[in-house]
């Protein structure tokens, strides 16, 4: 089953070096608590995840509308509210648990970086 895995993360989190951002990622992946959304439900509200909201594509080091579908997405706080308010509005019980962590995000000022799938 193909998935896409939030989670968050402090500023000085980030990946800064270009050559190593997937596997720096991946390592602070597995520190974080995540929040998995199936694939299914993302193309069912392909509309609502591409638009609305800007992310940095880390893939392509650019910003960009939307989450990138296959790659690293990041959401700054700035944004955060925006996506949530969005996604507020699928009714998808996986999807309580990224409106938790949307708020959590928000009250401690933190990104939210998306796995692709």
């Amino acid at each position: 089953m193909l998935t896409h895995t939030f989670f968050c993360c402090n500023f000085n989190e980030l990946p800064k070096n270009k050559e190593s951002i997937i596997n720096d990622f991946f390592r602070l992946k597995i520190q974080k608590d995540i929040v998995s959304i199936n694939d299914d439900i993302v193309l069912k509200y392909s509309s609502l995840f591409s638009k609305g909201f800007k992310t940095l594509d880390y893939s392509l080091n650019n910003l960009r509308e939307g989450i990138n579908y296959y790659g690293i997405s990041v959401i700054s706080p700035n944004e955060i509210l925006n996506f949530k308010n969005i996604i507020d509005s699928i009714q998808e019980k996986e999807i309580i648990g990224l409106i938790k962590l949307c708020c959590y995000a928000i009250e401690a000022k933190e990104y939210l970086v998306h796995f692709g799938v």
